[in-house]
């Protein structure tokens, strides 16, 4: 299967926890299937592109100064994306972070995967549980209340 994954950033083993698990995801997956990676690349994160092209992986890298204000819709990525779709190349989608989906086709078009991976609940419940802070359980009703799954 050829997956491509979009990225707000390179995925880098040890980094934060997202860069993280989706090397994590990559290594495995790249094993057994082809991997088409296109994602922001802050030049701190230069050399290690080619840590991931000896996974199996074509990467896409998109250099930016900074991974700071990323939110913005990128035309280049769209444009990318939509090549390598209309070449056949990918099968499925897996885009990393809801604003990245901005660079996708229009939903349905296309078999996709969306990931998130906010997860702030799970300190609150914590801060509750542990440290009996009301105020911790009053954030996690905010949250599923303005920000539903």
């Amino acid at each position: 299967m050829n997956i491509l994954y979009v990225t707000p950033y390179l995925p880098v083993s040890g980094s934060h926890g997202c860069a993280s698990k989706n090397w994590d995801d990559i290594e495995t997956l790249s094993s057994n299937h082809r991997i088409h990676l296109v994602c922001f690349v802050a030049p701190e994160d230069k050399e290690k592109v080619r840590f991931l092209e000896a996974k199996n992986c074509e990467v896409y890298p998109f250099f930016v100064q900074s991974y700071q204000g990323l939110a913005a819709r990128h035309q280049p990525i769209r444009d990318l994306v939509e090549k390598l779709l209309k070449s056949r190349a990918v099968d499925i989608i897996q885009c990393e972070c809801s604003f990245m989906a901005r660079h996708l086709p229009p939903f349905g078009k296309f078999p996709s995967l969306l990931v998130e991976h906010q997860v702030y609940w799970l300190h609150f419940w914590r801060e509750f549980k542990v440290k009996k802070k009301p105020i911790a359980l009053f954030r996690i009703l905010k949250g599923r209340l303005f920000f539903p799954t």
